[in-house]
């Protein structure tokens, strides 16, 4: 398993298209004057459909009207808007007209997260079988014109993957408590789960947790991208 970070520029061969495809199912112009809009989280579903969370800032209250509650579906995709305070509304948005979702369905890689830093830029996770699939990926993005910067790559073996047994114990622990505060289970609780001995329970927990959190280390997912 292969994971890379890459950086795409969504501008055509660096010029800016007429906005991102999400903002074309807005019920209002992204660029209405007094109006801001941001993209803050992307994602890609089957077939190639795109969709996005876009936050809405009416500035001076001009837009209400058409943002408030709106909801649309068309041959385009979908759009609905919940207001969320005063003068900021949240955007959900599926798109079928979505380039970059057409291209990732096809070439066998795996998006886990998709965060914009602005409307040119956004930051992929994407974990693929092998690199010959992330570089075939890359490869075809730039043949449509998109810049594309690998920021870090990593091939993934047995040892950086939880064993049964670690993920088994881990989840259990996990979902009956023992990472609350305070914990609503014990290392002796998990021991008698198990039928093995505390101290063996607190061996294969540390080891889990040290795969887990090099992961995430590794893979950058505690920098938040704004």
């Amino acid at each position: 398993m292969h994971y890379v970070k890459m950086m795409i520029d969504r501008r055509i061969n660096g010029i800016t298209p007429d906005g991102h495809p999400c903002h074309q199912l807005l019920p209002i112009s992204y660029d209405s004057p007094g109006l801001t809009v941001k993209i803050v989280q992307c994602s890609f579903l089957s077939e190639g459909a795109g969709c996005s969370i876009i936050k809405l800032t009416d500035t001076d209250g001009e837009y209400e009207d058409a943002l408030h509650n709106y909801s649309n579906t068309d041959i385009k995709g979908e759009c609905s808007v919940i207001k969320i305070s005063r003068n900021r509304y949240l955007a959900t948005v599926m798109n079928n007209n979505c380039e970059l979702a057409q291209i990732l369905s096809r070439s066998g890689c795996f998006l886990t997260s998709a965060i914009p830093s602005d409307d040119n830029l956004i930051y992929w996770d994407v974990f693929a079988p092998n690199n010959r699939y992330i570089s075939n990926l890359i490869e075809t993005m730039k043949e449509h014109g998109y810049g594309v910067t690998r920021l870090s790559s990593k091939e993934y073996d047995e040892e950086n993957v939880l064993t049964k047994r670690q993920e088994e114990i881990i989840r259990y622990a996990f979902d009956n408590g023992y990472y609350e505060v305070p914990k609503k289970i014990n290392l002796d609780d998990i021991a008698e789960k198990f039928d093995i001995s505390k101290s063996t329970a607190s061996v294969i927990i540390r080891d889990a947790e040290k795969k887990l959190i090099t992961l995430c280390l590794q893979t950058d997912m505690f920098t938040e991208k704004v």
